[in-house]
């Protein structure tokens, strides 16, 4: 989906979960009821604009414009007390989400609430809009995702990007702290409050569901920025685990089912050449010089309908949005440097491939050579399938430690699970306490979980996480050799 339809549907999915009673703080019971403005005598049509309010947050040298959105029947009704939306990026979410409102209390599909619209003034333009990284962001740990991705924005952006101070304790302080006691003295809210992010904004909700659980009934969470921040919300959600049983709030979670595949532009090849991807997926390939020691390349589709730009260090993206058979070259090198693009549609005939015993292969890091390898074998007979993970520690061990097989740095898991279709959820497992040729038994721990999923018969995306590390994120394997692919494609059309 695109990022308009994504937060469309997020604000709608706010509106109508503030119906539900889930969990959460309870008030009384009219705050759950629903009824259009249109059966209210003096009630407006639409929800209104109050005064904007300024306030400077404990903490910050800058002030924060809070602009509240009044229900309709707020002056026709004054003893009527109202829930709360909080919604984050107050100047480019406010109008959207009225408009949503709007349509959904007359239609009586959701209750009226007022809207309080939090950010920079509008008139600061995007000077005022940039300020939301520092309100949005987790403390503690550098801004960029974890992995390969991570590597990439630091060699893409700029060098004092994430040089920024990092408060989204204080900010989450200053909502429930200073700002509700000011507006609950002003307007006529009850308890109800419910709290919205997109994007970075909804890397900020799902920071609160786990730093202040108990101040908001709901949270909705759209199109967050989830790896960013080195994985800050999830070991906030690993630590929450491992002390609490149960987290007593509800709300929907908006996130985009696509996959976006990486291609790596080498020197004079694309690898992989060939992919199978479905509507919706995204392409991107990267050339950066000082990794793959690549000259000057682009990509270019074969009839030049779009092309990246040719240089020595790039990201391109591209997203492809309808079923097709794509072709495209660097035009730098169009005799040796092709690649092709074939889009299904999910489900459909002709889509994705199933994994079977001729997947059994051995496989490593198809961006990253020799990084990580990955061994497989699939039993089609009892639905099960096996892998051996063989990778490193995050830091090399101190010199010291005295060793006489392998190294202290190598790490190996072994992962066991079942499969079907293309995917297969395995649970990642450590074995310790093993001897080099000993009767001595080795105990395995379950210590994360493995996704496989087969794009190709050539190329499986694995999405894994490690529990109490932070460690989570997705690598694309290749088939170390490819003889094995034509028996697999083979196998698919039987």
């Amino acid at each position: 989906m695109n990022g308009i339809t994504a937060l469309y549907r997020g604000i709608i999915l706010a509106a109508l979960f503030a119906v539900q009673a889930e969990g959460g703080q309870k008030d009384e019971p009219d705050k759950l009821e629903v009824t259009s403005q249109l059966a209210v005598a003096g009630a407006n049509v639409v929800m209104t604009l109050d005064q904007p309010i300024k306030i400077r947050a404990t903490g910050f040298d800058y002030d924060h414009t809070l602009q509240v959105a009044l229900p309709a029947t707020y002056r026709a009704n004054p003893d009527k007390q109202y829930p709360v939306l909080w919604l984050m990026d107050g100047p480019l979410m406010l109008n959207l989400t009225m408009g949503v409102l709007d349509a959904l209390t007359l239609g009586q599909r959701a209750p009226e609430m007022f809207v309080v619209a939090v950010g920079s003034a509008n008139e600061e333009g995007l000077v005022g809009m940039e300020r939301r990284r520092t309100d949005f962001t987790p403390p503690g740990r550098p801004y960029y995702r974890t992995g390969f991705e991570g590597a990439l924005q630091r060699k893409v952006m700029p060098e004092d990007f994430s040089h920024f101070p990092q408060k989204a304790d204080r900010y989450l302080n200053f909502l429930i702290d200073q700002a509700r006691p000011i507006l609950a003295a002003k307007y006529r809210m009850n308890n109800d409050h419910a709290l919205f992010g997109h994007s970075h904004g909804g890397l900020f909700s799902a920071y609160a569901i786990f730093a202040r659980p108990e101040e908001f009934s709901k949270y909705m969470v759209g199109s967050p920025y989830l790896y960013g921040v080195e994985s800050a919300v999830f070991e906030d959600e690993a630590e929450y685990a491992r002390i609490y049983d149960d987290l007593n709030v509800s709300g929907p979670l908006s996130l985009t089912a696509q996959t976006t595949h990486e291609v790596a532009v080498l020197n004079n090849f694309f690898e992989p050449a060939d992919l199978d991807i479905e509507v919706g997926d995204t392409v991107r390939w990267t050339n950066i010089p000082d990794v793959y020691g690549g000259p000057m390349h682009d990509v270019t589709e074969a009839g030049f309908a779009w092309a990246s730009v040719t240089a020595e260090s790039f990201i391109f993206s591209r997203t492809f949005n309808s079923v097709e058979e794509v072709n495209y070259f660097c035009s730098v090198h169009p005799s040796i440097m092709r690649g092709s693009i074939s889009v299904t549609q999910a489900g459909g005939e002709g889509g994705g491939v199933i994994l079977n015993a001729f997947f059994n292969d051995s496989y490593r890091d198809a961006i990253k050579k020799g990084n990580q390898g990955v061994f497989i074998i699939i039993y089609p007979e009892t639905g099960f399938i096996w892998l051996a993970w063989f990778t490193y520690d995050i830091d090399a061990p101190d010199g010291g430690i005295e060793f006489t097989l392998g190294h202290p740095s190598q790490a190996w898991y072994t992962v066991l699970g079942v499969f079907s279709g293309d995917t297969a959820v395995l649970d990642l497992e450590l074995s310790t306490g093993g001897i080099f040729v000993s009767d001595i038994q080795a105990e395995q721990t379950i210590v994360g979980t493995i996704t496989i999923k087969a794009n190709s018969c050539g190329e499986l995306v694995m999405t894994y996480e490690i529990f109490g590390t932070g460690l989570m994120g997705e690598i694309v394997l290749s088939r170390v050799l490819p003889d094995g692919i034509p028996a697999c494609e083979q196998s698919q059309t039987q």
